[in-house]
């Protein structure tokens, strides 16, 4: 079933089981471009991202990783290939410092959003998914902490359901 959302894609269906997912994870995993304020909106506090590396690899074609957190604990890491499909855009990010995050909002596309996969590790949850338009293709892999929706609650409270990010392990932030 779709979500019928603007962004058009496939929600979580598309990726496997609903079951194995809770209903707060199976709304990161349809977040077609608005999880940081979804996340944010949750803990009624900012969502920070930090570029960890983006890469030019040739033209037009760029590696990228980012980190977010949310009362300094990171929550998130997403890594994704960029392709830019026309020379404004090239020279926007590469001349003009437009953030490749910031492409879609900045030439006002609204890209198709369509979820590849999606499941479950050690460490909590990940999606895979790609951002379409005709002036970007994105593939992106994010990783998300297991806890992610207790951040707000003290390490002592939280689950400890979803991995080593939780309090029983007490494993820091570096090493999401």
């Amino acid at each position: 079933p779709g979500l019928g959302d603007i962004m058009g894609g496939g929600g979580y269906a598309a990726a496997g089981e609903a079951d194995e997912f809770t209903p707060l994870q199976r709304v990161v995993l349809s977040a077609n471009g608005n999880l940081q304020r979804l996340i944010s909106s949750y803990h009624n506090s900012p969502v920070s991202v930090r570029v960890r590396f983006n890469r030019r690899l040739s033209h037009g074609l760029y590696a990228r990783e980012v980190t977010l957190s949310v009362f300094g604990t990171r929550f998130a890491v997403a890594t994704s290939s960029v392709r830019l499909e026309r020379a404004d855009c090239i020279a926007a990010v590469e001349e003009r410092g437009v953030g490749i995050g910031q492409l879609f909002r900045h030439y006002n596309v609204l890209p198709c959003f369509t979820l590849l996969n999606a499941g479950r590790n050690s460490e909590g949850f990940w999606r895979l998914y790609d951002l379409d338009s005709k002036i970007a293709r994105c593939n992106i892999r994010e990783e998300f902490r297991g806890d992610t929706f207790e951040l707000h609650l003290p390490a002592s409270m939280r689950s400890g359901l979803y991995g080593r990010w939780t309090a029983s392990t007490g494993a820091p932030e570096e090493e999401l």
